[in-house]
């Protein structure tokens, strides 16, 4: 893995073991992702079935919030190199009716 990894440009960095020091920003945003989660299921009563789908949401609305430390921008925005769409969102829990 360690000879794969430079050639496709990649370059592999190991934090020590038992050294949680060095996942600082990875545990904070893990954090973040956790109690946005679960305040979208507390917040509309959701039972824990539907953990999967608060924290796809959660991490899709991360994912599109401006940040100061991009400039304002989101990492959306820095990846695809064009602004996000905000006006498809919906509320989380809402009820919804198929029409067939």
């Amino acid at each position: 893995m360690s000879t794969l990894l430079p050639q496709i440009g990649i370059h592999h960095r190991r934090a020590c073991p038992y050294t949680h020091q060095q996942m600082g920003a990875v545990e904070r945003r893990h954090t973040q992702i956790i109690e946005v989660g679960l305040s979208l299921l507390s917040h509309y009563n959701l039972p824990q079935q539907f953990w999967k789908d608060a924290f796809l949401t959660a991490t899709y609305i991360i994912n599109r919030l401006p940040t100061p430390i991009l400039n304002q921008k989101s990492s959306y925005e820095i990846v695809y190199c064009h602004t996000p769409d905000y006006h498809f969102f919906k509320v989380f829990g809402c009820a919804c009716w198929p029409y067939l």
